[in-house]
């Protein structure tokens, strides 16, 4: 029997447009494993707005799935599970904030002890806030 995970709406629209990402990416692939297109390109060819490519070409730099040759050429230096590693950092930071929940608010500490980088920290908070709504959405703010 095969189980399966049931994963929120919102979580699986993004996994699934940086998978379609990931495979533009490959298919625009030459034999020297250097992908090379325009934002346009890209983002007609994936629905999206030539920002929208410009700010996933930015996340997978970050996470070192793909590295930047020259303007509008990237090679691939990582692999799919990549694309998931917020995923894993935000399941990681819940399970140690559930054994140390007084480190809330210290994404260094967090980093140290799950020994990833602090922008790591910082994308997994990002992604938790986007699906689940900011932790202070409901403080009031007043000057």
């Amino acid at each position: 029997m095969e189980m399966e995970l049931a994963v929120d709406p919102k979580a699986q629209a993004v996994i699934d447009s940086y998978k379609e990402f990931w495979a533009f990416l490959h298919a625009k692939q030459g034999v020297d494993g250097i992908s090379i297109f325009t934002l346009k390109e890209a983002a007609i060819a994936l629905g999206i707005s030539p920002s929208g490519v410009s700010k996933k070409l930015k996340r997978l730099l970050t996470l070192k799935a793909i590295g930047k040759i020259a303007s509008g050429s990237y090679r691939i230096i990582g692999n799919e599970n990549d694309l998931f590693r917020p995923f894993t950092t935000m399941a990681m930071i819940f399970m140690l904030l559930r054994e140390e929940p007084e480190i809330f608010q210290h994404y260094e500490i967090q980093a140290q002890k799950l020994n990833v980088s602090l922008k790591e920290i910082q994308i997994a908070w990002g992604y938790s806030h986007y699906f689940n709504g900011s932790p202070y959405a409901d403080i009031e703010i007043r000057n």
